[in-house]
């Protein structure tokens, strides 16, 4: 089991979105701090489709139990 705990990486403008300056930084955080290529990434998405927040969690992805089925 992994001791690394999750990233949170917050938009500097939540109503504009994220830039790629943002995401950026979120990947070279989670690299930084040894998170791995197969660590599951979830995003909080703002009514106008911009990204707001990116979330980096250690494990590979899980399948979210109220997306599409299968």
């Amino acid at each position: 089991m992994s001791t690394r705990a999750q990233l949170v990486v917050d938009a500097a403008d939540r109503t504009a979105g994220m830039t790629l300056g943002d995401i950026q930084r979120f990947v070279d955080q989670a690299f930084r701090n040894g998170f791995d290529v197969t660590d599951q990434v979830r995003a909080k998405v703002g009514f106008r489709a911009q990204l707001q927040q990116l979330t980096a969690r250690p494990g590979p992805l899980r399948p979210d139990p109220g997306g599409d089925p299968p």
